[in-house]
């Protein structure tokens, strides 16, 4: 029985037509080469979301959520509809479905709706026909039906979601040839991962890596989907995510935009900033919050800050336990008369804020400060 593979190619990969061209011809590599019913998930072409949504906003202050979903979801439905004239055009049997098309049945609310089933006769159907199936991430339909979205990064959740229910096994092509332990955008030679637990790409989402989405990584480590990240443009193998076991060194990530505040926040205020969009975590002495939408209007009751513009450099892995290391961590940044504001450790995780002004320096030199400290210990 041949199995199924779902291929999913993000916006960055479909961003023009000449690019969506190469990814047309890849699909066709893999049809060729392999044996495996292909599916394949695409995203809205480059920043077309944020522009449909900054056109809503020009209509109305607050835009129906129903009709904005709607509108949202026809990035997708561009996308899926240019891929398949392409393939069609080369001779492929292919047929292209938004998400009500493909019965991914969601609920929630708009804007950030969770797949809650698959019903895949129809894709089944066209698979057992020889056609390449094309679906629109980043939307399905609700109990009403309703169009929906799965909020950010939601292909991802769309592609995961269809390995689990196929039987399948995923590839996300992206801009970058897998999972690094730097993004090599700020460090070149960063080492990439050729292999990483489920664990550990979670670790690096949650802390700021933008690889793939937190939600399905979650997923794909409940249903024990298999994974590979690789590059839409640059042959290698990629990253395979899999039940390894977690790594004494992950990487180092980074978030902007980070507040501390006193940790004196009721619940109540918790949850309503957490419905608001706003990222908090509890530390020992303050909260880090993380927003794009931050404003200090959004506290009632807490007006004691420790700074208002911070940023979070997060090194994550098994090492980091060790409190020897994070001690030489610190130290060896002092010696460098870089200025760590806060130091936070929980669960293989040692977060340093520091102002962003010294973010370029401080993590080059911790990259290769740390890996060495690891490499040390470990011998």
């Amino acid at each position: 029985m041949m199995k199924v593979k779902v291929l999913k190619f993000g916006g960055s990969s479909v961003e023009t037509l000449e690019k969506m061209q190469f990814v047309a011809n890849k699909i066709i590599a893999f049809k060729n080469n392999g044996n495996e019913k292909l599916v394949v998930v695409v995203s809205a072409i480059g920043k077309t979301t944020q522009n449909l949504y900054d056109n809503a906003l020009k209509l109305a202050k607050h835009p129906s959520p129903r009709e904005l979903d709607l509108l949202l979801s026809t990035g997708e439905v561009v996308a899926i509809s240019y891929l398949g004239i392409i393939l069609k055009e080369l001779g492929i049997d292919t047929i292209s479905l938004t998400g009500k098309d493909a019965n991914i049945f969601t609920t929630g609310c708009f804007q950030n709706s969770k797949i809650i089933n698959i019903d895949t006769s129809i894709i089944n159907e066209y698979l057992n026909e020889g056609k390449i199936v094309i679906v629109a991430g980043y939307q399905g339909v609700n109990e009403k039906g309703d169009v929906t979205t799965l909020g950010r990064e939601g292909s991802d959740a769309t592609t995961v979601n269809l390995a689990h229910y196929l039987d399948g096994e995923c590839i996300i092509f992206t801009d970058v040839e897998g999972v690094y332990e730097v993004d090599p955008r700020i460090i070149c030679n960063s080492k990439i991962h050729h292999n990483l637990s489920y664990n550990d790409l979670l670790m690096l989402s949650k802390h700021g890596a933008k690889v793939i989405a937190r939600s399905a990584i979650e997923f794909a480590l409940d249903k024990n989907i298999p994974l590979v990240i690789k590059s839409t443009f640059k042959d290698g193998l990629g990253t395979i995510i899999n039940n390894y076991n977690n790594k004494d060194f992950v990487g180092i990530t980074y978030q902007n935009l980070i507040k501390l505040i006193k940790n004196n926040l009721s619940n109540e205020e918790i949850h309503d900033l957490v419905n608001k969009g706003i990222i908090i975590e509890k530390m020992k002495d303050y909260a880090s919050i993380y927003s794009n939408e931050f404003s200090v209007d959004d506290f009632s009751s807490c007006d004691e800050f420790k700074s208002y513009d911070l940023l979070r450099l997060s090194i994550i892995g098994n090492a980091l336990n060790n409190p020897n290391i994070r001690t030489k961590i610190l130290k060896y940044l002092e010696d460098l008369n870089l200025s760590v504001v806060y130091s936070w450790h929980k669960e293989s995780i040692f977060s340093i804020f520091i102002n962003e002004s010294i973010f370029l320096k401080t993590i080059n030199y911790l990259y290769y400060y740390v890996k060495d400290e690891v490499n040390c210990e470990r011998d």
